[in-house]
């Protein structure tokens, strides 16, 4: 489906998927000016249960996008606005954006910038499915009031993984000794159910 891919980060997400789509794709990474050096000089090497060097292209600011370029934004979230402004004149009408970050509404920021002249994505879903087992008891509420009922507004598949999300809710509100979170838990299950 796509011909090209750009990286836009170079840190651990982003040199990590430059790294491995690498292998098989035609892959240019946006760094800052001391890691591009690094990486035209020695390669992304990666270690940990694979370890390998690849050879990928790496530039200091995005080339203009041929057609079929999918873009993986990768940088911090509070970064969205710059990176996504630094390639908005070189959209084409194909492109992707999929925002591959921790932290929520990173592609809200992006579609801000971009308008429709790409197709933004992230996998909200299973970021939301690790993050509803892991974490404290006030950002569960939160996204049981809040995160959820918006994301099941605008997909009420929940990126197809409806079910799995419910079974998290159920879980967590077995689980939560706290009454708030309970019942925040207990009425987004019953909306799962509809």
């Amino acid at each position: 489906m796509f011909d090209h891919i750009l990286v836009l980060g170079a840190g651990a997400i982003g040199s990590l998927y430059a790294a491995k789509l690498a292998a098989r794709h035609d892959v240019t990474v946006v760094a800052r000016p001391d890691h591009v050096a690094a990486i035209e000089r020695e390669g992304l090497r990666v270690i940990g249960r694979e370890t390998f060097t690849s050879r990928v292209r790496a530039v200091t600011a995005a080339p203009p996008l041929a057609p079929r370029t999918l873009v993986l934004l990768t940088t911090k979230v509070n970064d969205n606005r710059t990176a996504a402004a630094g390639i908005v004149d070189a959209l084409c009408s194909d492109t992707v954006i999929v925002c591959v970050q921790n932290g929520l509404h990173g592609e809200d920021i992006v579609k801000t910038v971009v308008g429709p002249r790409a197709i933004v994505l992230r996998r909200t879903a299973d970021e939301v499915l690790r993050e509803f087992s892991s974490y404290n008891d006030a950002y569960i509420w939160y996204l049981a009031t809040t995160y959820i009922p918006l994301a099941l507004e605008f997909d009420p598949s929940f990126g197809c993984k409806r079910e799995r999300l419910a079974q998290a809710v159920r879980l967590r509100m077995e689980q939560t000794g706290e009454a708030k979170v309970k019942a925040a838990c207990e009425r987004l299950a019953k909306q799962l159910q509809n």
